[in-house]
């Protein structure tokens, strides 16, 4: 059996605002072209960062939590809400 489940994957605008410890940047696809996507990230690339490329849009992972204002960013602010679940022996 296939199920095509939407999770509200179509996100319009981002929802953090203020000042806030923040994870990386998403540069959507549709709101900023290639070339944009990838200057945004080189301005804001930090020693260990990392950059994925996905149809949707490119995101910027930083090597560690940053504190920056939400609402003066370069793309969308992301957070890491939660620790991944350690593996069982």
């Amino acid at each position: 059996m296939t199920e095509n489940l939407s999770l509200g994957s179509e996100i319009r605008q981002p929802v953090l605002s203020g000042r806030a410890w923040l994870s990386g940047l998403w540069l959507p696809a549709d709101r900023y072209g290639e070339s944009e996507r990838r200057l945004r990230i080189l301005a804001n690339w930090h020693a260990g960062a990392a950059a994925y490329r996905f149809p949707e849009g490119d995101l910027l992972r930083y090597a560690a939590p940053m504190e920056q204002d939400c609402e003066r960013l370069p793309g969308w602010p992301l957070q890491k809400l939660a620790a991944p679940c350690a593996q069982r022996g």
